[in-house]
């Protein structure tokens, strides 16, 4: 594993909680992890640099709005979560990157991106979803295989409030038929208001003791028939899906693709005691008109 990120890390805008101050005390959650939002490959400066990386990824850092740049050393390690495994970086360069989501009078918006440089042999690891500051150990890396739920699941009678999104709405299952396919179910906005759903040509899948239920509709993520996840969205289908599973800094975590109403996201699910804590970042600046 790469060594620990310098000191610089701890004064950008994702940094740690303090540390406890008792050696045997549990550690602190880690910030959420940084979004991947792409790789590309830097033609210009391998023929300034040959020796260059041949990859870069970049990184969202957050928005640019107060003009500050982040705290975020050229030299800083980290580690890249990929589809099939984990692979340490360093962080290269910090940019602000800007575009005119709407129009030419309402101006650009800007976010910070950190460019960080994998190891070579990374590439055969798949896509690059998040980046962790690498003074967490992340060890025991499992890519998750979904595969159909045989049992018929016992979902909680009761509205459960996901775990993400956070304030939105509960939801309760009331009938679901692994034969047919079918779904229904209610969501409790927060207002009060009641939503029903009906969903046919669902799948449920098993991974890691979890259940994914894909629908034309929403998608969820579950745990003891409790949902956890829930992806309910306008513009494509929802997504709450389990990609890989590891052990941070000790802990049980489970790495999550997941879908907004704009966005797909990538995550983490870390134990905490008897409950599961997301840490997802959503962007903080406008990305749609």
């Amino acid at each position: 594993m790469p060594k620990s990120a310098p000191a610089a890390l701890v004064a950008l805008c994702l940094s740690l909680a303090p540390a406890a101050m008792d050696a045997h005390a549990e550690p602190v959650l880690p910030a959420p992890p940084l979004q991947v939002e792409g790789t590309f490959w830097p033609l210009g400066s391998r023929v300034l640099s040959p020796d260059g990386p041949r990859r870069l990824i970049s990184v969202d850092l957050g928005a640019a709005e107060d003009g500050g740049r982040p705290a975020l050393e050229a030299g800083t390690a980290m580690t890249v979560l990929n589809v099939l495994g984990l692979w340490s970086a360093l962080v290269v360069d910090v940019r602000k990157s800007c575009e005119f989501v709407c129009t030419f009078e309402e101006g650009e918006t800007c976010h910070w991106q950190a460019l960080l440089a994998p190891k070579p042999n990374a590439r055969y690891l798949g896509e690059p979803l998040l980046a962790i500051p690498a003074e967490h150990r992340v060890e025991a890396y499992e890519p998750l295989f979904a595969r159909l739920a045989e049992a018929a699941v016992a979902w909680s009678p009761d509205f459960a409030t996901p775990i993400w999104p956070p304030h939105e709405y509960d939801i309760r299952i009331e009938e679901w038929s692994p034969e047919e396919g079918l779904l229904r179910a209610t969501l409790r906005l927060a207002d009060g208001q009641e939503r029903a759903i009906e969903d046919q040509s669902c799948v449920a899948t098993k991974t890691a003791g979890l259940i994914a239920l894909a629908c034309p509709t929403l998608a969820l993520l579950a745990a003891n028939g409790v949902p956890l996840l829930v992806s309910w969205t306008d513009y494509h289908a929802g997504v709450a899906l389990p990609i890989a599973r590891m052990r941070i800094d000790g802990r049980e975590a489970v790495l999550v693709r997941y879908a907004t109403k704009i966005d797909i996201l990538h995550g983490l699910l870390v134990r905490e005691g008897g409950r599961w804590v997301p840490l997802i970042r959503q962007p903080d600046y406008a990305n749609v008109c």
